[in-house]
């Protein structure tokens, strides 16, 4: 399984950065890849058994289970289980492994993340990640997160490594200078019961002012359907039958849209569908809190009892379980005002045609004595 998510970054990688650089590419792909061609573009080579010693005029992109890489590159994206760098020369290596075993290359940089990483090398820059990490030869600047660092050498520059790590340094080693960054905060109860709550506090805040905004531009430029939810019946029975009607298109749409998706020539209107659910699900509370402003404070301005019902709801929502279920309810209630607020709006209204009878003609003929 590791070995697939290191594989899956290097693909990664390869399409991403690579066609943006060169236009056409190599590849090379096997069960078993042996290379020492020359390549003038950015390379890909895949393959369960990898050994390249190539001269690659652009970028190489390795992906593989064992990988022996020698030769010389501008830059190198490797990814595989064990990683053999020997005599490489290149500008910067980036590697993911399981165990990297790096000597004699000439490089700028290394960025490499492993279990075990092992380097014997005179270079610039390190930057490494793993649980054990073995360094000899001499170095500019080293930053390292690890759980042990074993060093011989001398790092000339910065030694940059977490507080948690264990050292274990000969006697000829020289590091210039240390810094040690703490890798495990500790943090107060009391101080993480705080954050939590003001983040809690300011996210309700955050949603109240988007309803409030998003209300009040519905009940704007829907003036009438506004007006119509004042008409609606709002005793309990007919309360309760938006709530079931609410929930069935809480359920069935998403079915709805899946199907839909599945048959592949519709998938646009699945797609469609799943769009407008995702805004009928957050407009549905605004409309249940303008419904119950206006049964409640009918002789109310609109905006007024919308604000007051918004506050209620947000007061009552954070309270645990209570707050959870009445948001519930208000959002199965707004789908079924909405379902009926659409149907009004596409319904055809008979219109009652006044039939004229015919006049009756009247006889000029006098009647015979």
């Amino acid at each position: 399984m590791k070995r697939l998510y290191l594989v899956l970054i290097a693909m990664v990688s390869l399409f991403v950065i690579a066609p943006n650089a060169y236009a056409l590419p190599n590849y090379v792909a096997d069960e078993n890849v042996t290379t020492e061609a020359r390549y003038d573009d950015n390379t890909f080579i895949a393959g369960n058994i990898v050994n390249v010693n190539s001269y690659i005029n652009g970028i190489s992109f390795v992906a593989g289970n064992t990988i022996k890489l020698a030769g010389e590159a501008d830059y190198s994206f490797i990814a595989g289980n064990t990683l053999d760098i020997n005599g490489y020369v290149a500008k910067d290596l980036f590697a993911a492994g399981q165990n990297i075993h790096i000597k004699d290359v000439n490089l700028r940089s290394i960025y490499a993340a492993a279990k075990v990483i092992d380097i014997d090398a005179d270079l610039e820059n390190l930057y490494l990640s793993g649980d054990t990490i073995t360094l000899k030869g001499n170095y500019s600047n080293v930053s390292i997160a690890a759980d042990k660092l074993i060093i011989d050498g001398e790092i000339s520059g910065t030694l940059k490594i977490n507080s948690s790590c264990e050292i274990e340094a000969t006697d000829d080693t020289f590091v210039f200078n240390k810094e040690e960054y703490n890798d495990k905060v500790d943090v107060e109860p009391a101080a993480l019961i705080l954050g939590v709550t003001i983040a809690y506090i300011v996210a309700k805040l955050i949603a109240f002012v988007n309803a409030l905004i998003i209300g009040v531009i519905i009940i704007t430029l829907f003036k009438n359907g506004v007006k119509n939810l004042n008409e609606v019946n709002g005793n309990a029975s007919n309360t309760v039958i938006k709530a079931l009607i609410g929930f069935g298109l809480l359920v069935g749409v998403p079915v709805a849209s899946l199907m839909l998706l599945l048959t592949g020539f519709a998938s646009v209107l699945g797609i469609i569908m799943c769009v407008l659910y995702a805004i009928a699900l957050y407009v549905s509370t605004i409309i249940t809190s303008i419904f119950i402003g206006s049964k409640l404070f009918k002789n109310m301005n609109v905006y007024l009892s919308y604000i007051i019902v918004l506050i209620m709801v947000t007061l009552i929502s954070f309270i645990p379980v209570i707050g959870g279920f009445i948001k519930f309810i208000m959002l199965i209630i707004g789908l079924g005002l909405m379902l009926d607020f659409f149907k009004s709006r596409v319904e055809i209204k008979e219109v009652p045609v006044e039939v004229k009878e015919k006049p009756k003609k009247v006889s000029t003929k006098k009647k015979e004595k």
